[in-house]
């Protein structure tokens, strides 16, 4: 063999190794897919913020609504009554009106700061929010029907202007 072909296998032996190791030191893990263990607790933001125009005479009328996946999943059909809105973690960002809600579960007993839920629900802390009127929590599937993919937060506008809703939430895995 000349010593041109050794340097060069040589070379590309030495390349291939380097590469091999670098690829196992340097790459991302694999995504198992994997549930997280039972009593995991997953956290997220949510929000959104519109101008609303309500129908001419109403009172309510521009609802909104938005959708949260949850990554990785629920390990449970999450249905309408697996997500609470708690209102009393809002903070009033100067002339705003305090978001409504019959949506709420006393099991829910997180804050802004530190969001929690109990196994298998989704709790919802209202960060900040204004002319937001029945705040509430359901299941992306309508019906009867649940999702083990995310959930969805919605609420009515009460006049014409601007509506919004910034929140914190958790999931904890059952």
């Amino acid at each position: 063999m000349t010593k041109r072909k050794t340097v060069a296998i040589a070379a590309s032996v030495a390349l291939t190794a380097a590469v091999a190791v670098g690829s196992l030191i340097f790459a991302a893990p694999a995504s198992t897919g994997a549930t997280p263990a039972s009593g995991t607790l997953l956290r997220g933001a949510i929000g959104g913020d519109f101008d609303s125009e309500l129908p001419a005479g109403s009172i309510n009328g521009a609802d909104w609504g938005v959708d949260q996946t949850l990554r990785p999943v629920a390990t449970n059909l999450l249905h309408d009554g697996n997500v609470f809105i708690v209102v009393d973690t809002w903070v009033n960002g100067g002339g705003q009106t305090k978001p409504t809600t019959s949506d709420t579960s006393t099991d829910c007993n997180g804050t802004v700061a530190h969001p929690t839920a109990p196994a298998g629900d989704v709790c919802i802390y209202i960060a900040g929010g204004d002319n937001a009127a029945n705040v509430s929590g359901y299941s992306i599937i309508p019906g009867a029907g649940g999702s083990r993919f995310g959930f969805k937060l919605k609420w009515d506008a009460v006049h014409n202007g601007d509506t919004f809703i910034d929140a914190v939430w958790a999931y904890r895995y059952p």
